[in-house]
């Protein structure tokens, strides 16, 4: 049988398949179409859900407005968002205004937990290490020392790369600094002085190093290894006489007779 023939063969087979199978053929091709459709309404729903949610959170003002026509939202209205948006990823930003606005009233043990509430509601995402920094900003505020110093140390571990990170050991610095320990806070300092990410807070760090070195100075490095120049062959004091009276002789013959012929 050639190749032509085996194809034609092969055609035929399946069109008989497709005849006897008729009906589960189409039915699986209905099933498949159902599934996308699905797919795509549950994908529609899911963006017009996020984009409700966006939309009641913009509605709110984290701050005053400036003409003072529209007052600052509260923490509940944030919590609210949160609350009927919980599916959404507003609700952690909403979390994290509810949990800033507790802290500007000075309510920092409300303000720990809606910043422990937005790290359970997404522990890896963008803003984790915001809120990781929030809790401990708040048990610092609470005059929580040791726990505060604990939670930095874990933005700092858990989060190396980001910003919040260097935020952490500017604060963990402070402490020490209030706890007398400057050897712990000049070391944090120039950590975070030699990141150049840092940015702005790299230029604080700097600040704050020089200040401190100011208040202390024993701090400071003076005993940095010197280097030294390479050694000069030693001469020996019979050597070194002859040529220095050979080095007169010929002075004083050229202020004399003035220079040799041929020069």
């Amino acid at each position: 049988m050639t190749q032509k023939e085996q194809e034609s063969a092969w055609l035929y087979e399946v069109w008989a398949w497709l005849e006897v199978n008729r009906k589960r053929v189409i039915a699986g091709a209905v099933g498949a179409l159902v599934v996308v459709v699905i797919g795509y309404i549950l994908f529609w729903k899911r963006g017009q859900t996020e984009l409700n949610a966006d939309d009641a959170l913009l509605s709110l003002r984290p701050t005053a407005a400036a003409s003072g026509a529209k007052p600052a939202a509260s923490p509940e209205d944030f919590l609210k968002v949160a609350e009927e948006h919980a599916s959404t990823a507003a609700a952690e930003r909403a979390l994290l205004l509810a949990a800033g606005r507790f802290y500007d009233e000075g309510k920092y043990a409300e303000a720990q937990a809606q910043y422990e509430k937005a790290i359970g509601h997404d522990a890896s995402g963008l803003l984790a290490p915001l809120a990781a920094l929030g809790v401990a900003t708040s048990l610092d505020a609470q005059d929580k020392v040791d726990a505060a110093m604990t939670a930095y140390q874990a933005v700092v571990s858990k989060y190396p790369d980001s910003p919040a990170a260097a935020d952490a050991k500017m604060a963990m610095a402070f402490l020490h600094e209030s706890r007398n320990k400057p050897e712990q806070a000049l070391k944090l300092y120039d950590e975070v002085a030699a990141n150049r990410a840092a940015g702005r807070t790299a230029m604080e760090a700097s600040t704050k190093r020089e200040e401190l070195l100011k208040l202390h100075p024993e701090l400071a490095k003076t005993n940095a290894p010197v280097t030294l120049p390479a050694a000069i062959p030693a001469v020996t004091n019979s050597a070194a006489a002859t040529n220095a009276t050979a080095a007169t002789n010929t002075t004083a013959a050229i202020a004399t007779n003035g220079p040799a012929a041929g020069h």
